[in-house]
């Protein structure tokens, strides 16, 4: 019971539960369907060429063919 009162008086909760009040009355009751399957569309295009530059770099960056970047990573204690 004292972990709930702990969450629930916490102050990220509060902001959370005002920010949400507060959406709930400005938002309109009803959202146009072609605006939100644009806003979809958009951000799944966007989010799947971050990816995949992120896994490209990656990939690269670990079959690099001389040791120095795996020496630099084992230097920071990042990779063993």
């Amino acid at each position: 019971m004292r972990r709930v009162k702990s969450f629930i008086y916490c102050w990220d909760f509060g902001i959370a539960f005002f920010a949400t009040l507060i959406t709930y009355y400005f938002l309109p009751d009803y959202i146009n369907m072609k605006f939100t399957l644009s806003f979809y569309n958009v951000a799944m295009t966007v989010l799947s060429i971050i990816f995949s530059l992120f896994f490209t770099a990656m990939a690269i960056i670990m079959s690099s063919s001389d040791n120095d970047f795996i020496e630099f990573l084992e230097e920071t204690k990042t990779f063993t």
